[in-house]
């Protein structure tokens, strides 16, 4: 239980009395807003919503109306795998396909706070930033929110969300219904056993597997539809997940003793390091997601259906962890320093610009597969997608605070809740 992880953490870091204190305040904090300062609130937010310009329309407003449209959340899933190889193998080869096959679009970055997955599922769906401080899905899942899901409902669209964890996680049992989901498939909707168990639940190749037959019945069931799946397997301790994985992490150099005579020689110091344990794991949830798409592509349905594939979040992982991949001495396996020729400098900006995640428009849909393909390279956030899905439909939401990327185009700023900026240009440490 990641709430249960979280309290010990607490507690044995800074005490029982701080623990209680933590929790009080959290709990506090969404109550004493909605006492104080609401008048001055409400006034700043109609100021702000009211003085908004309707976004102009622009080549894709429209293009999807009719159309039905599952999300697929890659839990952890970070744009940088898509780059390395090891050995002659991918680690993603199948999301790397998928983005050739689609619209990837490359410099696109999620903006969450301590909620993390649930932060991405609610600005995703809103165009809103999640809380600064606590968490949307706990403390403030009971307001109105203008959501995808909503704005489709009233288009007589069946929706519904799915994920192999318990409905509870992230009080998702709530929050879900909040935001608009019709249906929830979660935990208890799926058959399994312990051993088929990853991290938190279901291990995303039997998960996807079940999902499949749900799918089909929901499209034989609903003139249209709109959906999230939520995968899970890829989630930290990375650990669980990398043992499922058969990718080769050795590295291979030249020893030439004191003879003359050369020899290769290899290690793997890779695979039991925070990153290289990542790596694998992500391998794993690669290789379940190439067998939900090769399922997608063979059947007879979703021929009317447009999938988009996207990274909740980064992987947590720290600079120095993520340094050890770039500046590994394969003979000994410390790490270079910045007198060796072989040194690659990665800096605090360089680790947050590798923070971004794959996003990726991908359909079977032969009147929109032209339309869906090619790079996108307009520097967005998560909470960009919204409102560029929503002019897809011809649908037009004021609330919300990312703009459709499509008309942003090069100006787009992404804010952080720390309150950090990138822009395409710079990145701003605030």
């Amino acid at each position: 239980d990641v709430y249960k992880r979280q309290r010990i953490y607490i507690v044995e870091r800074f005490g029982i009395i701080m623990y209680q204190f933590n929790d009080f305040a959290q709990f506090l904090r969404p109550q004493l807003s909605s006492l104080f300062g609401q008048e001055k609130a409400l006034e700043s937010f109609n100021e702000y919503f009211d003085s908004k310009k309707v976004t102009a329309k622009n080549e894709y407003t429209g293009i999807l109306k009719g159309k039905n449209i599952v999300f697929v959340h890659m839990e952890s899933m970070q744009s940088f795998l898509m780059d390395l190889s090891f050995n002659g193998r991918e680690v993603t080869p199948n999301l790397n396909k998928l983005a050739k096959e689609g619209m990837h679009f490359t410099n696109f970055y999620p903006q969450v706070s301590t909620g993390t997955s649930s932060d991405t599922e609610f600005t995703l769906l809103t165009g809103l930033m999640p809380a600064s401080s606590g968490t949307v899905f706990v403390s403030y899942y009971d307001r109105n929110y203008f959501t995808i899901p909503k704005y489709l409902k009233e288009e007589n669209y069946f929706t519904f969300s799915m994920h192999g964890n318990l409905a509870s996680m992230w009080n998702r049992n709530k929050a879900h219904p909040s935001l608009g989901y019709e249906k929830m498939y979660f935990r208890e909707s799926f058959d399994f056993t312990e051993d088929d168990i990853i991290n938190l639940g279901i291990n995303d190749e039997l998960f996807f597997k079940q999902a499949m037959p749900i799918l089909e019945n929901i499209e034989k069931e609903n003139q249209n539809y709109m959906g999230t799946i939520i995968t899970l397997s890829n989630h930290s301790p990375f650990k669980l997940a990398s043992k499922h994985s058969d990718i080769d992490l050795s590295s291979h150099y030249k020893v030439t003793n004191a003879t003359g005579n050369t020899t290769e020689a290899t290690r793997d110091y890779l695979s039991s390091t925070a990153v290289g344990e990542y790596i694998k794991s992500a391998n794993y949830a690669d290789k379940a997601l190439g067998e939900f798409i090769s399922y997608i592509k063979s059947s007879d349905y979703f021929n009317n259906t447009v999938f988009v594939f996207y990274g909740d979040h980064e992987a947590k992982l720290s600079r120095s962890e993520i340094n050890y991949l770039y500046n590994l001495n394969p003979e000994t396996g410390e790490v270079y320093d910045d007198t060796n020729p072989n040194y690659v400098e990665y800096d605090y900006y360089d680790h947050e610009l590798n923070k971004k995640t794959p996003l990726i428009i991908w359909t079977k849909d032969q009147d929109l597969q032209s339309i869906f393909t090619g790079k996108v390279t307009y520097t967005m956030g998560m909470y960009n997608v919204a409102a560029t899905i929503l002019n897809m439909y011809g649908i037009y939401n004021k609330y919300n605070i990312g703009e459709d990327i499509f008309t942003v185009k090069d100006d787009n700023l992404v804010v952080y809740p720390n309150g950090n900026i990138l822009t395409n240009k710079v990145y701003y440490n605030n």
